[in-house]
């Protein structure tokens, strides 16, 4: 099993992707129940600060990512930070998805909402998917995180690393219609 993580670096904060395995044809590395409780190895690196639905161009943030052999993964956390007014009505969800190009095409998985915090601050959340996600070898994909609106003065902020989130990934911010 490789496990695969992120920084969302900020004094050491990490994304990190749980129960990520690797197989040949991913069929047998995407069987029986998720593993959220498996181990990880981290990177940490320079960040980018990224505001969750501050702006229509921020609706979607997340990164590319092109996977260098067949992946399965079934959890992603972020740190988030609680960045303007009251998100505790907010519902956050991570997403999964095949790209064209540098914009989003077609929505692979998405994680359990979970309900923003007035206390988040460099708050390690974990974003639970229902099924394993399969990633194919050399293929592009994003892995986003929203609160499905855009609120300047409610919305929260992740940070994420720009050059080595994931191995061979970038960040991004996506607007509504999935464009850049």
């Amino acid at each position: 099993t490789i496990l695969l993580m992120s920084s969302l670096a900020w004094a050491g904060s990490t994304t990190v992707v749980v129960g990520l395995s690797s197989g040949a044809g991913g069929g047998s590395a995407c069987a029986g129940a998720c593993n959220t409780a498996a181990a990880y190895e981290e990177w940490t690196s320079s960040t980018t600060d990224l505001g969750i639905g501050t702006a229509a161009g921020n609706y979607y943030c997340g990164f590319f990512w092109t996977p260098s052999e067949n992946k399965c993964f079934c959890r992603v956390t972020f740190c988030i930070t609680k960045a303007a007014g009251d998100i505790s009505g907010k519902t956050f969800v991570v997403e999964f998805w095949t790209t064209t190009g540098t914009s989003l095409n077609e929505k692979l998985g998405s994680t359990t909402g979970v309900a923003g915090n007035n206390s988040w601050s460099g708050t390690t959340q974990a974003f639970d998917f229902s099924t394993h996600q399969q990633a194919t070898a050399s293929t592009t994909y994003a892995v986003t995180i929203t609160m499905n609106e855009v609120d300047a003065s409610n919305n929260a902020k992740i940070y994420l690393d720009g050059s080595g989130t994931w191995a061979n990934a970038n960040a991004a911010r996506w607007n509504s219609d999935g464009s850049i």
